[in-house]
């Protein structure tokens, strides 16, 4: 109604790739208005759809969003899906590809996710115990994060380890001389027990009966 005020309540998205960015509960005088960022973060390339709904004194709102993600030329990735038992280490590096005729500087990787562990390629120990995990450019390794023309380098190794079951999301980012990125991390751990991997199995097309195909299964 124009002669009353607006609250907003709340901004939830059906899509986890968009969220808004430091949403804070408002109230909106007759006449007034409000600017509302939207943060998209895709995780897999290609055009995705997404629905929007502000909560508000006067009902909720709907708002649909479609975007369109293309490949990272830095050839990153998000660390998405993957479920590990309770207990066992995760381990992953992360590649980075130079797509410029330049020379290549990473300043910075960090994540504010206690739970995220980085550590140097070269290095045995893992840094995260703090609240916040960071990596400057380091200094008594000169050119271990300048990253030749065309070419690619480890830069960082990520890793993970809990005890108890769950859902863990978080970000790691990665500030160089050219463009700051963020990958997405979001790891499943499930209770003890045997987990198969893969979870699926491919045997292709088998053209005759006398034909045979083995697919190696890990537990």
């Amino acid at each position: 109604v124009d002669s009353e005020e607006l609250q907003l309540f709340a901004i939830s998205s059906d899509n986890s790739q968009f969220h808004p960015a430091m949403f804070k509960p408002q109230v909106l005088q007759p006449g007034g208005r409000t600017t509302i960022q939207i943060i998209y973060l895709p995780r897999v390339v290609g055009s995705v759809d997404a629905s929007l709904t502000i909560s508000t004194s006067a009902g909720d709102l709907a708002y649909e969003i479609h975007a369109e993600a293309v490949a990272n030329p830095y050839r990153l990735h998000p660390f998405v899906g993957t479920k590990i038992p309770a207990g066992v280490t995760y381990s992953r590096p992360i590649i980075m590809y130079n797509p410029t005729d330049e020379l290549l500087h990473v300043r910075e990787v960090f994540t504010t996710e206690s739970f995220l562990h980085l550590h140097l390629p070269d290095s045995d120990d893992a840094l995260g115990d703090a609240p916040e995990a960071t990596l400057s450019s380091p200094t008594s390794s000169e050119g271990m994060w300048q990253i030749p023309a065309r070419s690619e380098k480890e830069i960082i190794h990520l890793m993970f380890r809990a005890s108890q079951p769950g859902k863990f999301s978080g970000y790691v980012h990665v500030k160089t001389d050219r463009e700051n990125m963020v990958l997405p991390v979001e790891l499943h751990v499930l209770r003890g027990g045997l987990h198969p991997t893969p979870k699926d199995f491919d045997f292709g097309i088998l053209t005759s009966s006398d034909e045979q195909r083995v697919v190696p299964i890990s537990l």
